[in-house]
């Protein structure tokens, strides 16, 4: 996980200091939305990076410490040496933590409800495009 978290580090480093200084960018357009926008997530993006980076790694950690059963928030208990000994040797066609709970938990409950989601999504897009359609330019300063 060091390894891995080294060069990470290094290379969203770069690829969000190049996002902020496009959009910090931004700061010289004559328009006060625009200029806006631009500071606000020329700020945004160095603050989820520092996020990302220190909360991350500690909460993988945590999640493989810890037991947690039935999507409880505080820790149910400690996993016992053998059972942290074989999650460390995973094997061929055996499905991991996060893979168990998108296939038996989040997979079916999709497919039960896609209609809905469908519906909800098409709702949302007619609802949201309404309002662009009637957006304007500005009338104030």
């Amino acid at each position: 996980m060091a390894y891995a978290w080294r060069r990470a580090v290094k290379a969203m480093a770069v690829t969000s200091t190049t996002t902020a200084v496009a959009f910090f960018a931004n700061t010289f357009s004559p328009l006060m939305p625009i200029r806006s926008f631009g500071i606000f997530s020329g700020v945004i993006i160095p603050l989820n990076y520092f996020l990302v980076v220190m909360m991350m790694p500690p909460a993988a950690i945590i999640y493989e410490k810890y037991k947690f059963k039935k999507w409880c928030c505080c820790c149910c208990g400690t996993r016992s040496k053998e059972e942290i000994e074989e999650a460390d040797k995973p094997e061929k066609g055996k499905l991991g933590t996060i893979e168990k709970i998108f296939n038996d938990k989040i997979s079916p409950c999709v497919m039960k409800t896609k209609y809905i989601i469908l519906g909800f999504s098409a709702f949302w897009f007619i609802f949201t495009a309404y309002f662009a359609v009637k957006m304007g330019p500005m009338t104030k300063a």
